[in-house]
């Protein structure tokens, strides 16, 4: 009796194993874009974070006074490109001199200076505002002396 010593594999074995490599492969590259997505994602948002953060303080410690009621719009120039800002200040209920002090920093290329905006309550004379996710807001009560 003669034994064949044919060690090796069948057609069909390499077809599945190279299918299934593919597969994995496929799904290991769009983890790693996720994944590169995500962190971009978080850098923007601890970005617009401080940048927040820095008009508050700049509201808070405002040497020329108050910040004016209204609504300012700018950017951050060579330091953030990219980022635009938008402030809204406003009265509150009481009787003493609290402004309350909303600000949105944004990026992406869904907006402009003049199309950014602010989350708001209900204010008649405004449009309709829209949420973005590519924005990080904050508000913040101030007592100044008058």
């Amino acid at each position: 009796m003669v034994l064949k010593s044919n060690q090796g594999f069948t057609l069909l074995e390499v077809m599945i194993s190279l299918a299934i490599l593919g597969i994995t492969s496929t799904v290991l590259l769009g983890l790693r874009n996720w994944d590169l997505d995500a962190r971009i994602f978080s850098q923007k948002v601890t970005i617009a974070t401080l940048l927040v953060q820095e008009k508050l303080v700049e509201a808070e410690l405002a040497v020329d006074g108050p910040p004016a009621f209204g609504v300012t719009t700018g950017d951050f120039g060579d330091r953030a490109p990219g980022f635009v800002w938008r402030q809204k200040v406003s009265t509150t209920p009481l009787t003493i001199d609290v402004r309350e002090v909303k600000v949105r920093v944004s990026w992406g290329s869904h907006h402009d200076e003049d199309s950014v905006v602010l989350s708001s309550e209900s204010d008649e004379d405004e449009e309709e505002e829209e949420e973005t996710a590519d924005a990080v807001d904050a508000v913040a009560y101030y007592l100044f002396d008058q």
